[in-house]
């Protein structure tokens, strides 16, 4: 599981790459875009600013559930029933 966050963390970080690039052409070619520019470059912040936070997101559940892995092998549990995280005591 927390390799497909990771995997859909490093998507998200190849899009903010995607957009910065596109920001920074919009930035200097700003004259082929005449009065719709401004709109161009807010909306790739924009997009550039969401993608960002859910890449740090997406690296966030990866390390909880790594996290969570490591305790259920540390109590000796063989799956990673959700219910199963409940039933222990310490």
């Amino acid at each position: 599981m927390a390799k497909r966050y990771e995997e859909a963390a490093k998507e998200m970080q190849l899009k903010v790459e995607e957009h910065k690039k596109l920001l920074s052409q919009y930035e200097s070619k700003s004259h082929f875009y005449g009065r719709h520019e401004q709109s161009f470059k807010d909306h790739c912040q924009t997009l550039i600013n969401a993608y960002e936070k859910a890449a740090e997101a997406g690296l966030s559940m990866a390390n909880m559930h790594r996290r969570m892995q490591c305790f259920t092998q540390a109590r000796g549990w063989e799956c990673y029933h959700p219910f199963r995280l409940f039933s222990f005591h310490c």
